[in-house]
């Protein structure tokens, strides 16, 4: 049977999934601490896991950023539930799998695909405000509606200095009401400014390019060399290596911007008094590929550039300071977490996990595996699902075939085992998780359909 998803068709399926979700128990969480912290939420656009300072052969500068990880926990294995903005941060949101979400691309997208965030779905907002916080967001949105609809008492656009500036301003009133503040910034989503920029600017002879800078794109699966011949990618068709290196560079550019307007914020927080009862969470919604593989932004694909994402947590006097924790964690875990230290009973269940445990050192064990979901960007349809253990890769694409990548021998998954006999075992293996999990948590993936770029459906 063709099943296109059509706007009406999807919110059949997406009601039925929110019927089967509303019918789980209750989390039950026991608040950590006697008086419920302040939250400040530092969030920032398309910002890959590796870009932290620590991780010198990448050569990025961000002291401020990593100011927190020296007072608090770093994750090294924290990853999106969906590489794309509007997804993302729904999933964060709600602590829902994409496809529960109702926001399976973004919300400004055409031909029906658009949904935005229902103000009516439990969200960090409204669970926060309604257990008695001052819930303030400033900066990038991109949920569709007014976030004051989903609970936000007090709301306004900015970016860069500008949202740095509201965010220290309030923190200078010195809030009595436990606030929840929540800074959701653009960078480094301006890396697109590249595309339009027509001479390389500086030097770039030091910037390093990626073992998988060379990777053969034909053994992979087709929308990839697609998104660099007539997508995202073509202005990057026949650049020499002094364009790719300054397309690094230009991100390494922007991260530090990010990281500079983040001291901003810092700085008034510490001037403000507030720091010892003041939670901070710094994260990013989805990655950017930095040329490896030779692709740029982010598009149908599931590499680890794309899905990593920074996370750290600080909470002076409550968690240890300045150490990492490698268990895979997912930004789905982050509304859990918080609700536990808070010490909210949330109205619903999720689909995360609270991260207060791996916090608190409690020998939590990783869990077995990470899904990540794909759906479209702007009209053109690519449904993916990818699957990730300690040590392996399995992405599934609707059309257009398999990667199987092992992670401990070949990190930066240059060689896709997909159809190598010798692993054909171990791909079934982690193909039958993937449908165990897409049966138990109601993922319409079989019923998606790829299409061309012009959004026509292909067949099968």
């Amino acid at each position: 049977m063709s099943y296109k998803l059509t706007r009406r068709n999807f919110l059949k399926i997406s009601s039925a999934v929110g019927l089967a979700a509303g019918m789980a128990p209750f989390i039950s969480c026991s608040r950590i601490k006697k008086e419920p912290p302040n939250i400040l939420f530092l969030y920032t656009d398309q910002q890959h896991g590796f870009t932290i300072s620590e991780n010198k052969d990448y050569q990025f500068e961000t002291p401020h950023i990593d100011s927190i990880a020296e007072n608090g926990i770093t994750f090294t294995n924290s990853f999106c539930s969906t590489p794309q903005c509007s997804p993302s941060r729904a999933a964060l949101m709600t602590g829902q799998y994409t496809h529960r979400t109702g926001v399976i691309t973004n919300e400004t997208m055409g031909a029906g695909r658009g949904i935005p965030l229902n103000p009516a779905t439990p969200s960090i907002g409204n669970i926060f405000k309604n257990n008695g916080y001052r819930t303030v967001y400033y900066g990038k949105w991109h949920l569709g509606g007014d976030p004051r609809n989903c609970g936000w008492e007090e709301y306004q656009g900015a970016k860069g200095d500008k949202l740095s500036s509201l965010g220290a301003l309030f923190l200078s009133s010195k809030p009595q009401q436990p606030f929840f503040l929540f800074l959701s910034y653009l960078n480094p989503h301006d890396i697109y400014q590249f595309a339009r920029q027509k001479e390389i600017s500086s030097n770039v002879s030091h910037i390093p390019l990626q073992k998988s800078f060379e990777d053969d794109l034909t053994k992979k699966p087709f929308p990839q060399r697609l998104f660099m011949q007539e997508d995202q990618g073509k202005f990057m068709k026949n650049a020499d290596i002094s364009k790719w290196k300054a397309y690094k560079q230009f991100y390494r550019e922007k991260v530090k911007l990010v990281d500079k307007d983040i001291g901003i914020v810092l700085d008034a927080l510490k001037k403000s008094g507030l720091s010892e009862n003041t939670l901070v969470v710094f994260t990013s919604d989805h990655g950017d590929m930095d040329a490896a593989h030779s692709l740029v932004f982010k598009g149908p694909f599931m590499y680890e550039e794309m899905i990593r994402v920074p996370l750290i947590i600080k909470h002076s006097g409550y968690f240890a300071e300045g150490e990492t924790r490698g268990q895979m964690v997912q930004n789905i875990d982050l509304l859990s977490t918080l609700a536990e230290i808070a010490g909210i009973t949330l109205p619903h269940s999720t689909d995360g996990t609270s991260l207060v445990p791996i916090l608190q050192k409690k020998n939590t064990p990783s869990r077995e595996f990470i899904i990540t979901e794909y759906y479209a960007k702007q009209e053109w349809v690519t449904p993916i699902r990818s699957i990730r253990t300690r040590n392996w890769k399995y992405n599934l694409y609707n059309k257009w075939g398999e990667e199987l990548y092992n992670l401990k021998s070949d990190p930066a998954e240059i060689h896709n085992l997909a159809d190598n006999e010798a692993y054909k075992e171990k791909k079934n293996e982690l193909h039958k998780k993937l449908q165990e999990w897409m049966k138990a948590s109601d993922d319409y993936f079989k019923y998606l359909r790829a299409t061309d770029r012009s959004g026509r459906v292909l067949d099968v």
